[in-house]
């Protein structure tokens, strides 16, 4: 202690250097990377702006075709089917985006016409508001500002006003040309003029542009109303809507033209601000860089003075920091291997005392351990829950089931089970009529599964009660009331909180990790249900799962689906098959084979390219994990050399995101591990049916 004393004495100098001029450079560098943090923050929020801008430029365009075809077919009648056509489909695109979108009733034109007009103003204001929060406002001399002028201010409003132009057009041609109307006209025309005074007043941007571009609008809207005003009523009515559709067709192209150089220069200033957030972050790393650097030189200066109190230090500090990680990492392992565990074990234990169970025929044991296998890679799937929730339910959709017959078939593997533990196991449940409800089949089924396992292992009663209550909650839904209780001991108030955390296995000593009631909560929840906890009347504990289901009619499903996969027969298509695995490569090849298919496997995917390079095949079924070539790879080589090959990946992870890669990649489908016939049908027939539709 006195020599650390002594060397902190004799090197005082060193130390006052060293506190003084921390805090300058403190300073000095939070200052400099503030201020390039600000201009990486606004050029962000300018960026972020770009994709609204895009979209709001796209609906003005659909818009103000929608509000002059409209008014043209209410007032020109039965001659204007043209319009008509169109007016309807921009009614199907538009009412998809806008609720309440107007409509022209009782022949109210120009109530229509001014409620349309409001819309697009609403969307030019937003423009605008979109504009001034960016910020880019504040920089005019840079080029972001006017690119942004005119992306979110110049052709906006000239689209909205050469629109709103074009529909009085229709007004003026068909009301005998009032006055009133002509006038309205004129006033869109100077609106334009004041606009293009303005721009030219700021100096942004190409004014020879925006001179030629004004120039060639306002000869069209001129055109517009000479023929509105003077040519009209020369046209035989019956040819009237042609010659207007003529000039609306016109106008429609100058106004689409003038989208598309919305679009450049959007393109333009999302090159722009990708510049100068890479310049921006240039500047921050230099900027820490020298920081570092005066950092490094003035620790240097101090090295020998500290060395012995530093040396000491970082002995402890680099000992706690292991101690730390390698205590993160066992219980990172411990936990994952309690998820594994926790979820593999019951179906695995299950067909192992299937396999010795001599009260049951052979064909109950395949049933069972059929079941038990299909529940066992949904298990699989479920890891997600734990793991990632967000992705838990993504590949998890709705399917039209009986809720009786899933509870039934939860409990039928679980029968060992209780009879192992000497628990009788009670069901009540309502007398259905057999119908049928749209929810989440195995999620509910997995639920069952780990609440009466649950009970059977941890609540060391006698008896475990199931009952199902089917609630009417609507006119075309139920509340599924699912209720599992035992005449255990219950769970002490203290621990209740806690009941549904993850590994939060209370005063049991039985195994288990602790994340049955976690799993079947977060499941539950992803549902749109509650999972609840109450002292049951048995005297141990009840939980209730409440979960809201469909109502759909009685009548059997899916002729129409099954006709349409008989369709999809894979007989006489050249199949290239690649597969690591012998036992899966052998069935899935059987499987192929039984449906007329005519299959070429391999064992990796090198040697799947090669047989694609030199022959002929209509589709590829490729693993992801293969030695030499996974599946990744082959996916983008097969790609590569053919646009027209139906390529379907199979994969058995259930946790990463290889789904939307092979995708990216090339892959028209992807399917979980095991494939079946129905699964490979199916997958057959949405490509068709998708590369039908672009076609």
């Amino acid at each position: 202690m006195n020599s650390v004393k002594s060397l902190f004495k004799k090197s005082g100098w060193i130390w006052a250097l060293l506190v003084i001029s921390q805090p300058i450079l403190l300073v000095v560098a939070y200052q400099s990377i503030s201020r390039i943090q600000e201009v990486i923050d606004t050029t962000v929020v300018q960026q972020e702006a770009i994709p609204e801008a895009r979209e709001i430029i796209t609906r003005l365009v659909q818009i103000g075709e929608y509000r002059g075809s409209c008014v043209a077919s209410a007032l020109l009648g039965k001659d204007a089917q043209t319009f008509d056509s169109l007016c309807n489909e921009r009614f199907e695109t538009l009412n998809a985006v806008y609720v309440d979108l107007p409509v022209i009733v009782n022949g109210q034109t120009e109530t229509f016409f001014d409620s349309i007009s409001q819309l697009n103003k609403d969307k030019i204001i937003q423009l605008n508001r979109l504009y001034i929060d960016s910020k880019a406002i504040l920089d005019p001399n840079s080029r972001t500002y006017q690119l942004g002028f005119e992306v979110y201010r110049f052709y906006p409003r000239m689209i909205e006003l050469l629109g709103r132009a074009r529909g009085m057009l229709t007004i003026a041609a068909t009301i005998d040309t009032q006055p009133d109307v002509l006038i309205d006209v004129r006033g869109a025309i100077a609106e334009l003029g004041d606009l293009f005074v303005s721009t030219m007043l700021l100096g942004t941007g190409d004014q020879s542009k925006y001179a030629a571009l004004v120039e060639k609008i306002t000869t069209q809207v001129d055109q517009l109303i000479a023929f509105s005003a003077s040519d009209v009523m020369q046209i035989p009515q019956d040819q009237r809507s042609a010659v207007i559709y003529g000039y609306f067709e016109q106008t429609t192209e100058l106004i689409r033209g003038l989208a598309q150089s919305a679009e450049g220069d959007a393109s333009e200033l999302e090159a722009e601000l990708t510049e100068r957030i890479n310049l921006a972050n240039d500047d921050l790393k230099l900027t820490l860089f020298l920081y570092l650097i005066l950092q490094f030189l003035l620790l240097m200066a101090v090295r020998k003075s500290l060395l012995a109190v530093k040396a000491l230090d970082n002995s402890v500090e680099r000992e706690h920091a292991s101690r730390v990680q390698l205590e993160a990492t066992l219980e990172k392992q411990k936990e994952m291997f309690a998820v594994i565990g926790h979820e593999l074990r019951t179906p695995v234990a299950a067909i192992e005392m299937l396999t010795h169970e001599a009260s049951y025929s052979d064909v109950d044991k395949l049933n069972q351990i059929h079941d038990l296998s299909d529940n066992l890679l949904h298990v699989l799937d479920d890891l997600r829950v734990v793991i990632a929730p967000e992705r838990a339910m993504e590949s998890k959709k709705p399917e039209l089931n009986d809720p009786v017959h899933v509870v039934k078939r939860a409990l039928s593997p679980l029968e060992s089970l209780l009879r192992e533990r000497a628990l009788s196991l009670k069901l009540e449940t309502p007398d259905s009529g057999h119908s049928r409800f749209w929810f989440h089949n195995q999620p509910l089924r997995q639920s069952v599964t780990n609440l009466v396992k649950n009970a059977a292992i941890h609540s060391g009663g006698t008896q475990v009660v199931v009952s199902l209550e089917l609630k009417p909650s609507g006119p075309s839904s139920v509340i599924a009331v699912l209720t599992v209780e035992d005449d255990g001991k219950g769970i002490p108030e203290h621990l209740r909180k806690s009941v549904f955390e993850a590994f939060g296995r209370g005063d049991t000593e039985a195994d288990g990790s602790g994340l049955g009631l976690f799993i079947v909560r977060n499941m539950v929840q992803l549902m749109g249900g509650r999972l609840t906890y109450a002292q049951s009347a048995l005297g141990g504990a009840a939980f209730t799962l409440s979960l809201p289901m469909e109502i759909t009619e009685h009548e059997e499903q899916p002729d129409e689906d099954k006709s349409t996969e008989a369709e999809e027969s894979l007989n006489g298509l050249r199949v290239l098959l690649a597969e690591d695995e012998v036992m899966l490569r052998m069935l899935t090849e059987k499987l192929l084979e039984k449906d007329g298919a005519l299959v070429s496997s391999y064992e990796n995917g090198r040697l799947a390219l090669e047989a694609f390079t030199t022959g002929d095949f209509d589709i590829l079924v490729t693993d992801l994990m293969m030695p030499q070539m996974n599946g990744h790879e082959l996916t983008r080589a097969v790609r590569a050399q053919s646009k027209e090959v139906i390529i379907i990946a199979v994969t058995a992870a259930v946790l990463g995101a290889e789904t939307e890669q092979f995708i990216r990649e090339g892959a028209d489908f992807v399917l979980p591990k095991p494939i079946t016939k129905k699964s490979l049908t199916k997958a057959l027939r949405e490509v068709r049916q998708s590369r039908s539709a672009d076609v």
